[in-house]
């Protein structure tokens, strides 16, 4: 040991005690950054949030605090998927994932074409009905779940749902 530290001390390298990590001036790996998804549904012509209301019907479905959803603005559309983007696949998920936010999207016949769920307990997305929301590989789904809490909230809903 007394020939190690002198070499180690020649070449830069800062001793800690046994219970720090030593310095060694490795590079850790570059964070990558989210890639924003764009017009997720280009054929929808409406949207409408939908959430849970903490409270659930005798068939154990979650009851929406609007039965009929609520109908966004073009602004607050735009708005909303500026926040979704593919994230880099972490190591490891929360266990939980149970959505209570639902982004609903139609088409001119007032048909539904696909959805964005959201869990803000476990900030998790999943989706359905676009190509364009199809993960590539080592990515998922994510979202700016700042930004969306507070654009939600700023639609007069809540965004903790049942998180315990």
């Amino acid at each position: 040991m007394r020939f190690v530290l002198p070499i180690l001390a020649i070449m830069g390298v800062t001793m800690a005690s046994c219970d720090a990590v030593a310095d060694l001036g490795l590079q850790s790996e570059p964070e990558v950054a989210p890639v924003k998804i764009t017009d997720p549904f280009p054929a929808a012509v409406s949207v409408r949030l939908f959430v849970e209301s903490g409270e659930v019907d005798e068939d154990g479905r979650g009851i929406m605090t609007k039965p009929e959803g609520l109908l966004l603005t073009d602004k607050q559309r735009i708005e909303v998927e500026s926040t979704f983007q593919f994230e880099p696949m972490p190591e490891a998920f929360a266990a939980c994932f149970v959505p209570h936010h639902f982004f609903e999207y139609y088409d001119a016949a007032g048909e539904r074409i696909g959805e964005v769920a959201v869990c803000f307990c476990c900030d998790g997305v999943s989706a359905d009905g676009s190509d364009k929301l199809i993960a590539g590989a080592d990515q998922i789904i994510g979202a700016d779940y700042e930004k969306l809490k507070e654009l939600i909230e700023g639609m007069g809903e809540r965004t903790d749902v049942m998180c315990y």
